[in-house]
């Protein structure tokens, strides 16, 4: 894989695997990680962008859930002011309603295949 020099506009940085690369970043995993690791900067920096591709769509999706969720709590604290202590119960409530917080379930264990002394006795039966 060939490294290629950016676009002058963003100096500073190299097309690298198909990434956009600072030049220390790429200089450094080059010349003191991976050799460390045993590892080519070709894998490296062809495996690092194919995990950003495989996720970079749902860091997108919880980015803008993440953002939609802050301009809902934001508008609330300007209309109930910055302290929602007055208002504690109104306040978990709307953060229940904007799905910020969830119900907390009861953990549940279910135990098949295993031997009553082990799934039932707590102890050495007598």
């Amino acid at each position: 894989m060939v490294d290629q020099v950016s676009d002058p506009a963003q100096t500073g940085t190299t097309q690298t695997g198909g990434l956009q690369v600072d030049h220390a970043l790429r200089a450094f995993v080059a010349d003191e990680l991976l050799p460390r690791v045993g590892l080519t900067p070709d894998w490296f920096w062809s495996t690092l962008a194919g995990l950003h591709e495989r996720f970079a769509p749902r860091a997108t999706e919880l980015l803008a859930r993440r953002d939609e969720l802050q301009a809902k709590l934001d508008a609330w604290h300007r209309e109930h002011g910055a302290s929602s202590e007055d208002d504690l119960d109104g306040y978990v409530e709307f953060l229940s309603e904007i799905g910020y917080l969830l119900p907390q379930e009861e953990p549940t264990i279910s135990v098949t295949g295993v031997d009553r002394e082990i799934a039932d006795v707590a102890g050495h039966a007598t």
